[in-house]
């Protein structure tokens, strides 16, 4: 499951890395330029427009899903603990001498 999940991030970070807008103008003519003379390279250099508009969607796209994400990182109401997508579940430092009270004071100045 992690394994699956970190190939997702993976892939979503090189993606999102090589649509930025500001990266398609290196981005498309080094690939159109080893495939110059194939079917592919004539797609690529009369298209370009289309493919930098596709590509800014795109990168939009993964800005609002990762952006999505990171707001799910939230408080849980009933512990006052904070939370990534609704897991409420404990941890060991949670149970440490004097950790409850230092949660508490966090919680109630936030």
């Amino acid at each position: 499951m992690v394994k699956g999940k970190l190939f997702k991030g993976t892939i979503l970070a090189i993606t999102g890395i090589a649509t930025c807008p500001c990266h398609l103008p290196l981005v498309l003519p080094a690939l159109a330029t080893p495939l110059a003379g194939t079917a592919l390279g004539a797609f690529v250099t009369e298209n370009s427009v289309r493919l930098f508009v596709l590509a800014t969607i795109h990168f939009v796209g993964l800005l609002v899903y990762v952006l999505g994400r990171w707001k799910r990182f939230d408080e849980s109401p009933s512990t006052g603990k904070k939370t990534l997508n609704g897991d409420t579940s404990s941890n060991d430092a949670d149970q440490a001498p004097g950790r409850q009270e230092e949660l508490q004071a966090m919680a109630a100045t936030a």
